[in-house]
């Protein structure tokens, strides 16, 4: 791999911050810095996941209540299906690209995924307990939800308007409640924020031909959409390469105006890294529709075991045993219990392949911009005092200015 000794993932919450003037530098990565190809990048996430389950597992849960309580609401008694699963994904997904990549920041140079809650007055505690107690009690009534699908075999029960109503409430309660403690525990640097519009507009014009196809009132639209479709997802593509690492730049950035200046963002122009970052975009899109696909079987085999109902393997049977095989397809696409495991399931794999991603931000920069060796010439700095590694720094700016000078009288 590289010359750069491999460190221990930081474990916990013992981390310190990295300097005493705020200002990180590669010298104060905490995390190994060496070349990783995309499996050695999940190697890296799967390590991630691991050492900070419990903060990780508090950020997917904040997310995946609000997601799961309006999914199967609308899918329950409003007659959706996988369609809607697919909104709320994409809509959760899009708030997950700017919070992963501030907390991996916090995990790259402090040790931590989050930061410690914030004390709170007393009217501004009795303000987060309405929301939980909204959550608690939504939570009761999706349990007994779910609880109930088993007597009814799945079927959707007649539309309740009122309960319906009620529902999507308690949903915006959760996303409510969700938002403040990210904004608490995950919170993102000026710089990141400063993206939300930008990410927002792209966000929604890569969805508008999707949009025309799943989703068009009339065949004319759906037509235009499924014609539309890949020059759309070819834009999107070439958009997303021209703009790869924009939340790692702008978190960088945060902590440091040098640790990525104009030089890097050159770098990250050039042919190779645009061509690096397509090729493991690829991969790891990939390897999402994959995991997902293999986290929403399983967790809709754990639930049909449990309650005894029909499961994804019995529903393809039967639709090798029937002739009207599309009508059994749309049945299981539009199951509510089909389309909670699926956001499970995706947001899940999306959040490991997500920080994935991070790391090859890592290891551009290791491979294209030699932070692996700069990380070792700080150390034999710092190894040798404070004292000797400011005469050092000193020396080679004096040398490097007595160069130029050189240079401009030659």
């Amino acid at each position: 791999m590289s010359g750069a000794k491999s460190e221990p993932i930081p474990t916990g919450r013992n981390g310190k911050a990295a300097h005493s003037d705020g200002l990180a530098t590669v010298a104060s990565v905490r995390l190994p810095l060496e070349p990783r190809n995309v499996l050695g990048c999940l190697d890296a996430a799967a390590a991630i996941v691991a050492n900070f389950a419990s903060e990780i597992g508090l950020l997917a849960a904040a997310v995946l209540a609000p997601s799961i309580a309006i999914v199967f609401t609308i899918c329950r008694f409003a007659g959706g299906d996988l369609r809607v699963a697919l909104v709320v994904v994409y809509t959760t997904v899009v708030l997950l690209n700017l919070v992963i990549p501030s907390a991996m920041t916090r995990v790259l140079f402090d040790g931590r995924f989050d930061v410690a809650p914030q004390q709170r007055s007393n009217a501004a505690r009795w303000w987060a307990a309405a929301p939980n107690a909204g959550a608690l009690a939504g939570l009761a009534l999706l349990v007994i939800a779910l609880i109930e699908s088993r007597f009814f075999g799945g079927a959707r029960l007649p539309n309740s308007n009122g309960f319906l109503i009620f529902a999507l409430i308690w949903g915006g309660v959760l996303a409510m409640r969700s938002a403040m403690l990210i904004a608490n525990r995950f919170p993102m640097p000026r710089q990141v924020r400063r993206l939300i519009p930008r990410r927002i507009v792209k966000s929604v014009l890569d969805a508008a031909v999707p949009a025309m196809l799943f989703f068009g009132p009339t065949s004319e639209w759906k037509i235009a959409g499924g014609i539309l479709i890949l020059p759309a997802l070819l834009i999107s593509v070439w958009v997303s390469v021209r703009s790869a690492f924009a939340t790692e730049r702008a978190a960088f950035r945060s902590r440091n105006p040098e640790l990525h200046n104009a030089r890097a963002d050159a770098l990250f122009r050039g042919i190779d890294s645009r061509s690096e970052s397509l090729g493991r975009g690829f991969v790891l899109a990939g390897l999402t529709m994959l995991f997902t696909a293999v986290l929403c079987w399983t967790l809709q085999w754990l639930y049909s075991t449990a309650t005894g109902t029909a499961s994804f393997g019995g529903a393809f049977v039967e639709m090798t045993q029937v002739s009207d095989q599309w009508l059994i397809l749309r049945g299981v696409l539009a199951d509510p219990v089909v389309a909670t495991c699926f956001v499970a399931a995706a947001i899940c794999a999306w959040i490991v392949c997500r920080i994935a991603w991070y790391f090859g931000y890592l290891d551009t920069r290791v491979r294209f911009d030699c932070w692996d060796l700069e990380l070792e010439i700080g150390k034999e700095l710092e190894s040798l005092g404070p004292a000797s590694s400011a005469e050092r720094r000193a020396s080679s700016r004096t040398t490097a200015v007595a160069d130029t000078s050189s240079n401009v009288a030659t």
